[in-house]
């Protein structure tokens, strides 16, 4: 067994345990149970991924552990009487290893195979799909060798995932956790990927699957995606005489209008007279409570996707049932409180859209019409008016500040002169409703009537053309407005009918008349206002490695991706002393971008004076240790949801690779309150895990005589036989370890009423006090009281064999509250390396990234390059450079980096100048006639991680010559330069200085 046995959810977390199995942990474990459980488990060996006999855990009953752990023919066995697998692996390939005939490496190998193959297909309109937990699914990753870079992990028994185990991403009542990140928390699967999974690893007890359906979003363009995450809404009547309260209800987002109106008319307590009745819905973001409603200005047919959002509000009007009038109008809606505008003129009163039997009316959703609704917002300066959060909508309300303060752009779409160039017909484009969503908002924030407004329609247009941003995650701040900036192109662009162009050659002709001719060409086919602001041209040169064909290509922009330079990859570690006295020390180590954990065990050597070889690091989630990294792991694929612990060992330790034989029992804290409501839920678990090391070299002493202590005062835990402890042993130990932070005097002079009750303080001895606390013994790494074990302190001698490996401390309610000093556990002290003062802040300046964006770079496998000499794709090298640059330059920083599994953030600060941006070096045309000095026009900050950050924007508002702060509703003026340049810049947008007090539209290049 290896140090990673951790990973392990065996053989009592899984129902195929026998019923005698489960009898028997259940009990107490004493020397009589020792005998039978050697002979019963000493037979059980595995083949590693060499071909080599390794001695693994024993096994007592039927389990997966079996499945792909027992000899050879037992294997086949299991298999062969499987059920017909749900997924077939006929023609799946597989490498060639000197195992393969061994059915044991076949059988993952299939597993690999099927996933792979399930992972890559398409999705079906109502096709049910699993949620699985990414971290479990990490693992088993590794034990299948799913990658080139796990190959090596191919079967290793220290990788066996255990039991399908879900529970890191479900919450107390056993739901789905709100707001987690697909690929990176939780993974999707086929329904027979996920029949085949569990009829080879099975649930965890207690658990069920978790299926979501394939859902169509966008009425335009349409896409499908797996909903993971349904809207739940209120329901409840407008005129709420009668009391009644609202009414929660699920919905799809697929779902419309005139499903809520019909699920309302169910829910509520209406007469048949009223269901049958016309009704107007209206909505309310932040529930009664917030005093405000507007009018739902919307179809029945039209969907609820991008309008409304988890936790809002819809209220339900009837009309008067003897005149069949609706007595309240548009233009007196408020209940109470200040006005929440949306960006779209409301009807007037009289154009209500029945949701009942009659056919609608149709609705002037064009109409400019100024309605009193709209005009109780409090009058501001034009253009420095708030965008209401409508939930995780900040990233778009981001770049709508920073795009309407672009001067030429925002005079433009509040003259006429977009109308006559909108392009309907475009089929590239959006028939024109971006473009006149856009210049609705654009109106609005620019008509000085409203301090903040809610752009409600603006989104729900930007979700219909747009899919992946419809509901009401968060999003990619860039992404939006790349799309905005495609989508006005496109609506607006001059080109009726596009020609068909030829590419030609550059055939070593010179730069500027390729060039030259390259941008004639794209402009037969793109002429738009946003041509004429933001696009610029690069030349783009390829290499071919063989046969040294160059190719030269000018290629149009609409802004540029700067990479940030990222020499070192920075690690925070939370190093445990041997003294249990002693509390754990933070640290930092700033090691290359790619290599592999040997750096890191070099420089915690270095930094605690100790041999490497007496450390170990372990990955933290959810309080329990995720895995152990060994020297050859590499950490460029190591996610960052987890802490990283590094352990002082009092034994050398072989980290050289994962071999080794597992010498430790895993301590875990236990909420016995939460426990006993949700027994899989992660949230039971709190508090950092201890690690007990085992003294394999050393035996027991009698049981009277267990002073086993370290000169530092850690406590080595002696063997009976073959890996065995004494129960006393543990117990003496675990006390040991938490002798900081639980059973804290202080606490007992704080509430000593409260706590003689539970505690006796007037006992003579001390040593015969009960510990605050209950410990359990498993073999599992998920706790399941059933099958826990029990330890008898009162049994002398008792032991603990050597497979039970995870040891919990549980606490209940009080004696938490009495004894566990939260502060205390979390005390660390601060080694220099860590420290804030001594930290200097990275900063790198534009140039930096401009450098390193110009730099020539060879091309890996996956971006080859087809060569038209030698006729195959070539890893080429490629260099791109400026050749000219557009009116207006969008620079966005490349702060987020996208892998399969992991993502990651770069806080790095960048130094960018705010006027006279000069970039005539970075300019490789000779003869270039524009101005190359750029003066800063607006900056979309991003502040936080992934998935939970908030967008803001600074940008400089002409009229008033002065910068200003959008943050949502709020909107203030800047004060200090570090409001502009700061380390949360995500997007820069500059303007040419020459052009920075003109409104005329510059002349195309």
């Amino acid at each position: 067994m290896t140090v990673d046995s951790v990973l392990r959810d065996n053989e009592d977390s899984i129902s195929s345990l026998s019923k005698s199995s489960e009898v028997k942990d259940s009990q107490h474990i004493g020397n009589h149970q020792q005998k039978s459980q050697q002979d019963n488990h000493d037979q059980s060996v595995a083949m590693d991924t060499e071909g080599s006999n390794t001695p693994v855990a024993q096994n007592n009953g039927e389990t997966p552990m079996e499945v792909c752990h027992s000899s050879s023919q037992s294997m086949s066995a299991k298999v062969d009487s499987t059920k017909p697998k749900p997924v077939s692996t006929s023609n799946a390939s597989t490498s060639v290893n000197p195992q393969t005939d061994d059915p044991m490496i076949s059988c993952l190998k299939r597993q690999r195979d099927a996933v792979k193959k399930c992972r890559g297909s398409s999705l079906v309109l109502g096709q049910e799909w699993y949620v699985l937990s990414m971290a479990w699914f990490s693992r088993w990753q590794q034990y299948v060798g799913y990658r080139k870079y796990e190959e090596k992990y191919l079967g290793k028994e220290a990788y066996f995932p255990g039991c399908i185990d879900n529970s890191d991403i479900l919450d107390v009542n056993g739901d789905l956790k709100p707001k987690l990140m697909n690929e990176h928390d939780y993974m999707l699967l086929r329904g027979d990927a996920w029949t085949m999974l569990v009829e080879y690893y099975e649930l965890a007890p207690g658990q069920e699957p978790i299926t979501r359906s394939v859902i169509c979003r966008g009425s335009e363009r349409k896409i499908l995606e797996i909903e993971v995450y349904q809207l739940t809404i209120e329901i409840g009547l407008l005129d709420n005489e009668n009391g009644l309260g609202t009414v929660s209800c699920q919905f799809s987002k697929s779902a419309t209008f005139g499903d809520v109106a019909e699920r309302a008319r169910e829910a509520l307590s209406l007469t048949e007279r009223q269901k049958s009745s016309d009704l107007r819905l209206w909505l309310s973001s932040g529930g009664y409570s917030a005093g405000l409603v507007e009018p739902i200005l919307k179809l029945p047919d039209d969907y609820l996707d991008g309008y409304v959002k988890s936790n809002d509000l819809i209220l339900m009007e009837l009309p008067n049932l003897e005149d069949g009038i609706f007595s309240r109008p548009f233009e007196e809606f408020r209940i109470s409180g200040p006005q929440l505008p949306d960006q779209t003129p409301a009807p007037q009163s009289g154009a209500a859209i029945p949701l009942g039997p009659p056919a609608p009316p149709s609705i002037a959703s064009t109409s400019n019409t100024s309605t009193s609704w709209q005009s109780h917002s409090t009058p501001t300066t034009p253009g420095l008016c708030g965008l209401v959060n409508m939930g995780n909508t900040c990233f778009m309300s981001s770049t709508l500040q920073c795009l309407s303060n672009v001067p030429i752009l925002t005079e433009y779409m509040l003259s006429d002169k977009w109308r006559s160039e909108l392009n309907c017909t475009n089929p590239l484009g959006m028939r024109g409703e971006i473009a006149k969503a856009y210049a609705a908002l654009i109106a609005n924030l620019w008509s000085g009537k409203f301090s903040y407004l809610a752009p409600r329609d603006f989104k729900a247009t930007l979700s219909e053309f747009a899919p992946q941003f419809s509901g009401f995650q968060q999003h990619d701040g860039q992404e939006v407005m790349a799309f905005m900036l495609d989508g006005l192109h496109e609506d607006l662009n001059r080109i009726i009918s596009k020609p068909y162009i030829e590419i030609k050659e550059a055939d070593n002709r010179p730069d500027a008349v390729v060039a030259e001719e390259a941008w004639q060409n794209y402009m037969l086919r793109n002429d738009s206002i946003i041509v004429d602001l933001f696009h610029g041209q690069l030349k783009s040169t390829l290499i071919c490695p063989e046969c040294e064909k160059v190719s030269v290509t000018f290629d149009p922009f609409c802004y540029l991706s700067l990479p940030l330079p990222q020499d070192q990859h920075c690690f925070t570690f939370h190093f445990v002393r041997l003294d249990p006295n002693l509390p754990p020390v933070k640290c930092k180590l700033t090691l290359p971008p790619d290599g592999t954990m040997a750096l890191a065990y070099q420089g915690l050597s270095e930094m605690f004076q100790l041999p490497k070889n007496r450390i170990l690091i372990g990955e933290v989630y959810y309080h329990k240790f995720h895995r152990f990294l060994v020297a050859n792991d590499t950490y460029s694929h190591i996610s960052d949801r987890g802490q990283f612990y590094a352990f002082e060992l009092r034994e050398p330790f072989e980290t050289e690779s994962n071999t080794s034989p597992i010498r430790f029992k895993y301590v875990y804290f236990l909420d016995e309150a939460l426990a006993s409501r949700a027994s899989y839920a992660a949230t039971m678990y709190f508090g950092t895990p201890m690690l007990l090391e085992l003294d394999m070299d050393k035996a027991a002493p009698p049981p009277e005589d267990n002073d086993n202590a370290t000169e530092s005062g850690a406590v080595a835990l002696p063997v009976v036989n073959d890996g065995s402890v004494l129960q006393s042993a543990v117990r003496s130990a675990i006390a040991e370890r938490c002798s900081r932070f639980l059973d804290n005097p202080s606490k007992r002079l704080a509430e000593p009423d409260t706590y003689k009750n539970w505690w006796h303080q007037d006992a003579p001895d001390r040593q015969v006090e009960p510990p605050p606390y209950t410990l359990y013994a498993s073999r599992s790494g998920t706790f399941v009281r059933d099958t826990a074990m029990l330890m008898d302190p009162d049994e002398v001698g008792a032991v603990l064999p050597s497979e039970y490996s995870y040891i919990w401390v549980s606490l209940n309610s009080l004696n938490k509250r009495l004894f566990y000093d939260d502060a205390a556990a979390k005390t660390e002290e601060i080694h220099p390396s860590a420290s804030d003062s001594l930290e200097a802040e990275k900063c790198v300046s534009l140039d930096d990234c401009l450098k390193l964006y110009t730099d020539t770079e060879t091309l890996g496998k996956k971006d080859a390059w087809h060569c038209p000499n030698c006729k195959r794709f070539q890893c080429a090298t490629k260099k791109i450079d400026l050749w000219s640059l557009p009116p207006v330059l969008v620079c966005h920083l490349k702060r987020f980096s996208y892998e399969r599994h992991y993502r990651s953030k770069i806080d790095t600060k960048v130094d960018y100048p705010v006027e006279n941006l000069d970039l005539r070096q970075w300019i490789i045309q000779p003869d270039y006639g524009q101005s190359t000095k750029y003066n800063l026009l607006a900056v979309a900050h991003h502040f936080g991680g992934l998935g939970a950050g908030h967008y803001t924007a600074t940008a400089f508002h002409k009229p008033s010559n002065a910068w200003y702060y959008y943050d949502d509703c709020n909107v203030h003026k800047c004060v200090t330069r570090d409001e502009l340049v700061a380390k949360s810049a995500y997007v820069l947008v500059y303007i040419r200085s020459d052009l920075s007090s003109s409104s005329k539209i510059p002349d195309t290049q």
